[in-house]
């Protein structure tokens, strides 16, 4: 049987007011050294439960944010 998960604002904008939900903004990382680092920033430091990851050209991998932002701090943190 499959589960369905709910998500909730917090699965994608861990701050205060909490975005409104627009469209993705993407973000992208040059190897996989970095996304593994930027992964684990967001799952352990921003304690987000959803990271949404697509591979990108070669070794590049795009993360995807419905918050700005939550965006912004990932590109302060990880450009």
């Amino acid at each position: 049987m499959t589960e369905t998960t709910t998500l909730t604002q917090e699965d994608f904008c861990r701050h205060k007011p909490h975005c409104k939900r627009n469209k993705w903004i993407y973000a992208t990382v040059p190897n996989y050294q970095t996304y593994f680092k930027a992964h684990h920033w967001l799952r352990e430091e921003r304690k987000y439960q959803l990271i949404f990851v697509e591979g990108g050209e070669g070794d590049s991998y795009r993360f995807k944010f419905l918050c700005e932002q939550e965006y912004i701090w990932f590109i302060l943190r990880w450009s």
